[in-house]
């Protein structure tokens, strides 16, 4: 899936010119493994998965 989203993502942005946002929800740090554009920003929303595992629905959609 990264690579067709850095394929994609390249494409906009080298040849249309486009600035692009890849919103992640669990990056933690991590590094991409395929290069992307330099036009190509990336925002991690930090979502705690492993905090939510096992909590029932309603703690898990509605966070203290």
């Amino acid at each position: 899936m990264e690579r067709v989203l850095s394929l994609k993502a390249n494409y906009l942005c080298e040849k249309l010119g486009y600035d692009m946002y890849v919103i992640t929800t669990a990056q933690a740090g991590h590094s991409n493994f395929f290069e992307f554009s330099d036009r190509a920003r990336f925002i991690d929303l930090d979502v705690g998965y492993k905090e939510l595992a096992g909590k029932p629905f309603v703690k898990k959609t509605y966070l203290d």
